[in-house]
């Protein structure tokens, strides 16, 4: 996924060190560490038949604390909101947000058919095809409308 995403970012004209360091690199590190901490939520929860209907009953909150895969989950899940800080700082909320939740859907989907043989129908495939021509059109107009703003500047100027 990595060799994709440097091709498509040399395509789009956006491979300068800067913009790895401040976008791209925290964003896959916050991806994959939230990705990762939903499937330790899944395998915690599998694991401790941890459900609502499970709430109410009075060892529920002892067990779902004792769970080792719950802890690392919610510490993965942290650690993947801080980096998800950092993004923040340094680039707009619509555009960072959007990518770290359709990247998180499409590594989380891939995830449940690699690891728990999760079906996949057509409707599931559409809809991770439009995440992935959104994900393209959004940062494609986003740097569009970018260029566009400094040739108008540019011409304001001469």
């Amino acid at each position: 996924m990595s060799l994709v995403l440097f091709y498509w970012c040399e395509d789009m004209n956006i491979a300068k060190n800067s913009q790895l360091i401040k976008f791209w690199i925290p964003l896959l590190v916050a991806v994959l560490t939230y990705a990762i901490s939903d499937l330790l939520l899944k395998v915690g929860n599998t694991e401790e038949d941890i459900s609502l209907t499970n709430l109410f009953q009075g060892n529920f909150l002892f067990n779902l604390l004792g769970n080792v895969s719950f802890i690392i989950a919610l510490c993965l899940a942290f650690f993947s909101k801080i980096v998800m800080g950092f993004v923040l700082t340094k680039n707009p909320l619509g555009i960072s947000e959007g990518f770290f939740l359709a990247f998180s859907i499409l590594i989380t989907f891939s995830f449940g058919i690699w690891i728990f043989q999760e079906n996949v129908n057509i409707s599931n495939v559409i809809g991770l095809v439009l995440i992935i021509v959104g994900i393209f059109i959004t940062y494609y107009y986003k740097n569009s409308d970018i260029n566009q703003k400094e040739e108008n500047k540019s011409d304001l100027k001469t």
